[in-house]
């Protein structure tokens, strides 16, 4: 059986390290690397341009690895293009690009698999399973969504101070693209923000939204930057309060679900381990299609909300962007 081929468009260290071995575990070969700094790419075929590359190796698909707020360009330059595109998260830094990719066609067609790698995990499966069953017997209390860095790499897009470039899109996409697989109707009530102060980067965003469908209960969400890593969802339903860690995770690795229980005066709490699966490689191994119809819903959702904390952001602070 042939094996499929992989051209990479970026080689950035997240690329170097998770999705070049990803790759090549999914019994997978890479074909080639488009780089602008072609004589520091050791070991594989590197091209200054994709036109290039796709012609050289037109089975290949390809994989956007480069800065977000080129995501959508480097997609617009793969018009009509017949393989599989794999775009790192997110692909849209602005919600007009949204509307545009909706608007052409050439563009639409594209068999285009956002790489949210955390969906392809068991962990997600299982959260997912419990807060729809949960949500559909309206036993949610609150939802508490948690995604802190502990410092914004130096040397990556994530220096520049535009917000195309900030924890809105690179961090924030990840808390909506999951509140959009559970389905709920909200708005937005409140929303926090602050900056960096040596380098006016914006550094951490808490906000509480207002469900309304399928009932009503709260949402708090918390991304950026902070003294420590955390990565969770967490929930409450009547005495029983889950967490599941790191949940925004797509890597092989152990995952926990902590339990507490309130019984009268007593608190019993718990830890299970799941070992999970690598997200990367699976979706890789096996690229599963996506309805287009259903993808486009989520673009425009994530968008619209990520596009709504920009503006107010924009509205709220003297920073020039």
């Amino acid at each position: 059986m042939e094996k499929s081929q992989y051209i990479i468009v970026g080689l950035g260290n997240h690329a170097k390290k998770v999705l070049v071995p990803s790759i090549i575990e999914s019994n997978a070969i890479i074909v080639g690397i488009v780089s602008r700094s072609c004589n520091k790419v050791k070991g594989f075929n590197c091209f200054e341009s994709i036109n290039t590359a796709i012609k050289k190796f037109p089975k290949a698909n390809i994989v956007i690895s480069n800065p977000p707020e080129v995501h959508y360009k480097t997609l617009v330059s793969l018009k009509n293009f017949k393989n599989i595109v794999f775009i790192e998260k997110p692909i849209f830094t602005d919600f007009n690009q949204v509307v545009s990719y909706k608007n052409d066609k050439s563009l639409f067609d594209l068999n285009i698999i956002e790489m949210m790698m955390y969906k392809r995990t068991n962990l997600y499966k299982i959260v997912l399973k419990k807060l729809q069953k949960n949500l559909n017997e309206k036993k949610i209390d609150y939802l508490r969504i948690v995604f802190l860095i502990p410092e914004l790499p130096k040397n990556t897009f994530r220096d520049k101070s535009n917000l195309e470039s900030s924890i809105i899109y690179d961090i924030g996409c990840y808390a909506f693209s999951f509140l959009f697989d559970l389905n709920l109707k909200f708005e937005i009530q409140n929303i926090n923000f602050n900056f960096m102060n040596e380098n006016n980067l914006l550094k951490k965003i808490v906000m509480t939204l207002k469900v309304f469908m399928p009932y009503e209960f709260d949402i708090e969400i918390i991304f950026g930057q902070a003294e420590n890593y955390e990565n969770y969802i967490e929930y409450s339903s009547g005495r029983v309060v889950r967490n599941f860690s790191p949940f925004f995770n797509g890597k092989q690795l152990k995952k926990k679900v902590h339990t507490e229980i309130r019984n009268g005066n007593k608190l019993l709490c718990f830890t299970r381990e799941i070992q999970d699966q690598n997200g990367f490689t699976t979706i890789f191994k096996y690229p599963n299609g996506i309805d287009r119809e259903i993808q486009l819903e989520e673009y425009f959702f994530v968008n619209s909300y990520l596009e709504l904390i920009k503006i107010y952001i924009k509205m709220n602070c003297n920073y020039e962007y």
